[in-house]
C-alpha cells in the first residue's frame, strides 16, 4: 500500500506541477505534500480517504489556477492597452520630434537674423557714434548759428533801416527794413570819390558774366550776385523810392576811355507793378566835365554848358522785357530789338540819347549792347536818399 500510495502521489504531484508552473503554488503544494506525508506517516488513511483528499486539493489547484488565469487574461488585456498607448505615445513623440526639428530649424534662421540685426546694430551704433562727435564738434558753430539768427531775428523787430546811409563808411552787403515788405538785402558803397557814403547799388556791370536778357518776372525780384554783376529788382527800387525822395548817381565808364564818369539825379522815382513800373522822376541833373558838352545861341554872344542826359527822354515810359511789351513802338518789342530790358523810349542808337544799361556786355556800337550816350565798359546805377552825405554841384 505504500508503494501504490507514493505512485499515485507521485502522479499527483507531476500532474499538479504540469498544471501550475507558478513557482507560489508549487511551494503551497510541496508545503502540503509535506504536512500530508507526515500525516499518512502518523495516521493512517484509507485509500478513499486519501483519493478524496487529495481529489479536494486538486480541485483547489484547479480554482487557482482558473483564477490565475483568469488574471492573466485581465494582465494579457492591460498589456495589449499598454501597448496601444506605448504606440500612441510613440507616434506622438515622433510628431513632437518633428515639430522640435522645424523649430530647431526656425531657431537657427532666427539666429542667422539676430547674427545679421545684431552686425547692422552694431554698424548703427558706430554710425551715430560718428554722429554724436561730429555733433559735439559742430555744437560751437550750432550756437553761434542761434546767435546770430537771435540777433537777425532781433534786427527784424527793432530795426528801421531804410537806407545804406545809417550805416556810414560801410562798403559791404547790408539788411534793409522798409516799412512795408520783407527785409532784403543790398550793397552799400562808400568809396566814389567826391559823393560821400551810404550810397545803395541798383544795378552793377562790370565783365559780362551776368546774362541780362531776363523776364519780366526777373526784373521785378532781382537776379545776379551782390557782390558781382546784378540787377537789385523793380520791386525794390520802387519800395525804396516811394518811401522818400531819393537821388541817383549812375557811375560809368567809356571803352575808350580809362577815366570814369559821373552823373546825377536829385529826384529818383518809379511805379509799381501795376503801372509796369513807369519811370517818373529824375529831377535836375548834374554831371562831371566829361558829361558836358558847350550849346551856343545862334548869335554866340554867350555859351553854357550842358550835361549829356539820354535818361530824360525815358521818363514816362514804362519798363519792358521781352516777354512784356510796354514800349511805344506797337511794330516790335524794343527788349527784344536791344537783347535787354529797359524803359524804352527809343530801340535805336541812331535816335538823339539812346540809353540802355541792361543790354549785352562788349564793344559793339549795337543797340543791343550797353549805351548811355556811348558803348560803356562799366557801369553802376545807385541812390542814397537825398541830401545826405556830400553834395557836389559842378
Amino acid at each position: 500500500m505504500n508503494i501504490l500510495f507514493r505512485i499515485v502521489l507521485l502522479f499527483l504531484l507531476a500532474k499538479h506541477c504540469q498544471q501550475t508552473p507558478i513557482v507560489q503554488t508549487t511551494e503551497s503544494f510541496d508545503e502540503e505534500f509535506v504536512e500530508t506525508t507526515t500525516q499518512a506517516h502518523i495516521v493512517e488513511k484509507t485509500k478513499d480517504e486519501i483519493i478524496a483528499d487529495l481529489q479536494n486539493k486538486l480541485n483547489n489547484m484547479r480554482r487557482h489556477v482558473a483564477a490565475f488565469k483568469s488574471k492573466s487574461q485581465a494582465d494579457a488585456a492591460k498589456v495589449l492597452s499598454l501597448s496601444d498607448l506605448i504606440v500612441a505615445y510613440e507616434s506622438q513623440i515622433d510628431s513632437n520630434t518633428a515639430i522640435i526639428e522645424k523649430q530647431e530649424e526656425h531657431i537657427k534662421k532666427l539666429n542667422s537674423s539676430v547674427n545679421s540685426y545684431r552686425s547692422i546694430f552694431m554698424q548703427k551704433e558706430l554710425e551715430i557714434t560718428d554722429l554724436q562727435i561730429k555733433t559735439r564738434e559742430d555744437k560751437t558753430s550750432i550756437q553761434d548759428y542761434l546767435q546770430q539768427i537771435s540777433i537777425y531775428e532781433d534786427q527784424l523787430k527793432t530795426s528801421q533801416v531804410s537806407s545804406c546811409v545809417p550805416f556810414g563808411n560801410s562798403t559791404g552787403i547790408q539788411l534793409l527794413h522798409l516799412p512795408s515788405g520783407k527785409p532784403f538785402l543790398v550793397q552799400c558803397e562808400s568809396r566814389i570819390t567826391n559823393f560821400g557814403t551810404g550810397w545803395t547799388v541798383l544795378q552793377r556791370r562790370i565783365d559780362g558774366s551776368v546774362n541780362f536778357y531776363r523776364d519780366w518776372n526777373d526784373y521785378r525780384d532781382g537776379f545776379g550776385e551782390l557782390s558781382g554783376e546784378f540787377f537789385i529788382g523793380l520791386d525794390k527800387i520802387y519800395r525804396m523810392t516811394t518811401n522818400e525822395r531819393y537821388e541817383l548817381l549812375i557811375h560809368l565808364q567809356y571803352y575808350d576811355t580809362e577815366k570814369s564818369s559821373y552823373i546825377r539825379y536829385n529826384n529818383f522815382s518809379i511805379g509799381n507793378e501795376t503801372e509796369n513800373y513807369v519811370l517818373k522822376y529824375l529831377g535836375d541833373v548834374t554831371c562831371d566835365d566829361d558829361l558836358k558838352f558847350e550849346q551856343y545861341n545862334k548869335y554866340e554872344y554867350y555859351h553854357q554848358k550842358l550835361c549829356y542826359n539820354p535818361l530824360q527822354n525815358n521818363i514816362g515810359m514804362k519798363f519792358t522785357t521781352f516777354d512784356q511789351d510796354n514800349d511805344n513802338f506797337y511794330w516790335q518789342n524794343c527788349a527784344k530789338e536791344c537783347h535787354g530790358a529797359w524803359w524804352f523810349n527809343s530801340c535805336s542808337v541812331l535816335d538823339n540819347d539812346f540809353s540802355h544799361l541792361n543790354g549785352l556786355y562788349g564793344k559793339s556800337k549795337a543797340s543791343s549792347n550797353i549805351h548811355f550816350h556811348g558803348v560803356l565798359r562799366y557801369v553802376e546805377m545807385l541812390i542814397r536818399p537825398f541830401n545826405n552825405g556830400l553834395t557836389r554841384n559842378y
